[in-house]
Parts: structure tokens; C-alpha cells; sequence
């Protein structure tokens, strides 16, 4: 599932909020990509910082925002 969210703040501090959301909802945060850096080590020049988390879909989902 994609779930896209603008905000102002900058992508380090945007993760590491997603990331805490994401285990107080009991999720599991399995991975973090940095897609930059990846793409850097592979010789592409990628400009914007993107962090992809990847959970284990095992949380409970309560509808809160």
C-alpha cells in the first residue's frame, strides 16, 4: 500500500516521526530505505533526500489520524 503525506519538515526528522507512529500503532518497522544513498552507491544521481519505511503489515489498525 502507497500512502503519500506532504509536510514541511525535513525528511530526517519526517521519518523518524513516521517511524515512532508506525511501532505506537504496533507495527514493525522491518527496513528503512534511503533511496539517495542507494542510488548514489549505483552511480545515479538522485537530488531529493526519499526514505521509503517498509512495515510488516502486522499492526493494529485503529483509525486515528
Amino acid at each position: 500500500m502507497l500512502h503519500i503525506v506532504e509536510t514541511k519538515k525535513d525528511v530526517e526528522t519526517a521519518s523518524r516521526n513516521l517511524e515512532e507512529a508506525v511501532k505506537r500503532n504496533k507495527f514493525g518497522v522491518l527496513h528503512v530505505h534511503n533511496l539517495r544513498q542507494t542510488l548514489k552507491e549505483k552511480g545515479i544521481d538522485f537530488p531529493n533526500d526519499c526514505r521509503i519505511l517498509e512495515d510488516d503489515g502486522r499492526g493494529e489498525v485503529t483509525g486515528k489520524g
